[in-house]
């Protein structure tokens, strides 16, 4: 299989390995499933 270099597959996921909803700021690469399961340990507070 052939490394992909443009498009969504070009990032996957620390945790989990997906490439749905990676989010890439603050170099975290953590799918959105994954990140509400860790974003307080990882100092995020919920406001709504």
């Amino acid at each position: 299989m052939a490394n992909r270099k443009h498009g969504k597959a070009t990032k996957k996921c620390r945790l989990c390995a997906s490439h749905d909803r990676v989010i890439r700021k603050y170099n975290l690469y953590i799918c959105g499933r994954c990140f509400r399961e860790v974003a307080i340990n990882l100092g995020f507070k919920k406001y709504n």
